[in-house]
C-alpha cells in the first residue's frame, strides 16, 4: 500500500491540489495528516474529484476541531478524525501519527510502533528512538522550509521524502 505522509498544510489550496493530484495519479491509498489542515474547506476545495484515497487526520495546534464533526460532503466518506493521536498497521508495521514531536517522542517511548509521524516543526527530520523511527515529512504549505511530504511503500518497506516543486502532475 502506498500511504502518503502530510503536515501543516495551513490553508495551502495550491500547493494542497498539487500535491493530491500527484497523489491520485501516483494511486495512493492512504493519506495521513498530521495536524495543521486549518479549515477542512480548503481540504474539500482541493480533493481532486475522482480520488478515492481516505485521509486518516490528527488535530494540530492551528486546527480548528469542531470542523471534523461537520465535514464537507467530498470528505464524508474519505476522511476519518482520529482526535491528537492516530494509527494503523498495514504489512505488519504498526504506525502512529501525532502534530508534536514531543507527543510523538512519548509514543516511541511505548515501543508499539515501528514508525511514528509527526508534523508541527516544519521541517523534514528523521530519528530513530530505540526500534521506532519518527519521521517528520516537513510541512506542505512552504513556510519556513520548501513544501514537502513522505511517501511509504508497506510493500517494498521504502520511506521517501518528496520536494513538492519536483512532483511531475
Amino acid at each position: 500500500m502506498l500511504i502518503a505522509i502530510i503536515a501543516d498544510s495551513h490553508d495551502n489550496v495550491a500547493n494542497l491540489k498539487r500535491a493530491l493530484e500527484w497523489m491520485r495519479l501516483n494511486k495512493v491509498e492512504t493519506i495521513l495528516h498530521c495536524g495543521d489542515i486549518v479549515h477542512l474547506a480548503m481540504l474539500a476545495q482541493a480533493w481532486p474529484p475522482d480520488f478515492r484515497a481516505r485521509i486518516e487526520c490528527v488535530a494540530g495546534n492551528a486546527d480548528f476541531v469542531g470542523e471534523f464533526e461537520r465535514a464537507p460532503q467530498v470528505l464524508k466518506d474519505k476522511l476519518t478524525y482520529h482526535g491528537e493521536v492516530g494509527g494503523l498497521e498495514t504489512e505488519g508495521i504498526k504506525i502512529a501519527f501525532c502534530h508534536t514531536p514531543a507527543r510523538a517522542k512519548k509514543l516511541a517511548a511505548d515501543e508499539k510502533y515501528q514508525m511514528i509521524f509527526y508534523g508541527h516543526t516544519h521541517k523534514p527530520w528523521i530519528e530513530k528512538i530505540g526500534a521506532t523511527y519518527l519521521i517528520n515529512p516537513g510541512n506542505l504549505a512552504g513556510q519556513r522550509t520548501e513544501a514537502t511530504l513522505a511517501l511509504y511503500d508497506s510493500v517494498e518497506k521504502r520511506l521517501d521524502l518528496k520536494k513538492l516543486v519536483d512532483l511531475i502532475v
